[in-house]
């Protein structure tokens, strides 16, 4: 039988977890939608499973040992679940995507503390367990030289985040009303409140929305003095994808990143992104759709040159946004990895 990419079904196993923050079409587990997993085990947080395994997630390794004889496993999310695996399957390929930025990265692989102090113990047993995978996914560049520390860099294969093909619409253009930014994690909230008060003072007309749905009160109480800012916690799918195709652009102050769901989502509705210089020198995207900043008057300078874009030029950007990101649509980005897969497979028969 073939999968999605036209290449034969594998006998391999997906572990991973299904957020409900994202959206329906995003996540790194629709990667199994095109690779064809003989199961996906794992935690999905529209439907909880017990406590015990919310709390210790690598006790799916264990199930996954007692019910299937794969030939591969896929981890999709290590940090969370990569705790037995390669010990447990000591004879098959295992396959672990690594998802955090170098400064939590380093915490789970050197100290083992990400997932608290149970995590840290269940470390100091399996230490060794990160030159054992036969290969590890990163997302982003900056991510090589933290797992470098503990494997050897010939099993390390950079294969970005995929977006899911069906986001890739025309592009329709809406009426430009805002400054958009998105999500929670990783977000440097001290540089947007900085910069919403910068502009509250000199272009109070101009809106800054927030979508985000767990935004902590006490940053909360701090934006809503300003009379620029808008609050929006829950939002469609629908209602998300037009606060984008009428945004000017997204404003995304970050602490750090790999993949990040919302810039690569503005791309693909062609709105174009001003964020931190926090990507490696290798990050894909770099057209004049995309602004990597360090400092407050940069911020400032590039946001205000998307809003004074004009409709022709506007169009142009947001065309070659869409385009440039077409490169990792889902089936593309799970052709390299049923690749990885087979040659994986191949060493080790």
């Amino acid at each position: 039988m073939l999968n999605i990419c036209g290449q034969h079904e594998l006998n391999h196993i997906a572990l991973r977890t299904h957020y409900k923050h994202h959206a329906e079409l995003g996540g790194y587990d629709l990667l199994a939608n095109y690779t064809t997993p003989k199961a996906v085990i794992g935690i999905n947080e529209q439907r909880p499973p017990a406590m015990i395994l919310q709390k210790y997630k690598w006790l799916y390794e264990l199930l996954i040992k007692l019910k299937y004889k794969p030939d591969l496993l896929h981890i999709y999310y290590a940090e969370e679940y990569l705790r037995f695996s390669p010990f447990l399957f000591p004879k098959i390929p295992v396959v672990a995507t690594f998802h955090q930025p170098p400064e939590n990265l380093e915490r789970e692989v050197i100290y083992g503390d990400y997932s608290g102090r149970v995590g840290k113990f269940t470390h100091a047993l399996t230490k060794n367990r990160f030159s054992k995978l036969a290969a590890a996914i990163i997302l982003e560049e900056n991510q090589r030289a933290i797992l470098e520390q503990v494997m050897p860099t010939e099993k390390i294969h950079l294969i970005p985040h995929g977006v899911h093909p069906d986001l890739f619409r025309e592009i329709a253009f809406e009426e430009r009303q805002h400054i958009l930014t998105v999500g929670n994690w990783q977000r440097d909230w001290k540089v947007y409140e900085e910069i919403l008060k910068i502009f509250f003072e000199i272009n109070p007309e101009l809106t800054f929305v927030l979508v985000n749905r767990s935004l902590p009160s006490e940053i909360l109480a701090r934006l809503t003095k300003y009379q620029n800012f808008k609050y929006t916690r829950e939002i469609s799918d629908s209602e998300l994808e037009y606060f984008y195709r009428s945004a000017y652009c997204l404003f995304l102050p970050l602490l750090s990143a790999t993949a990040n769901n919302s810039l690569i989502e503005s791309l693909v509705y062609g709105c174009p992104v001003v964020t931190s210089d926090v990507f490696s020198i290798y990050y894909p995207f770099k057209g004049n759709y995309i602004s990597f900043e360090h400092s407050t008057e940069a911020y400032i300078n590039s946001i205000k040159h998307f809003v004074l874009l004009s409709e022709k030029k506007r169009k142009d950007v947001a065309l070659k946004a869409q385009e440039e990101v077409a490169v990792i649509k889902w089936p593309r980005v799970a052709e390299k990895v049923l690749q990885l897969y087979s040659e994986l497979i191949r060493s080790s028969s």
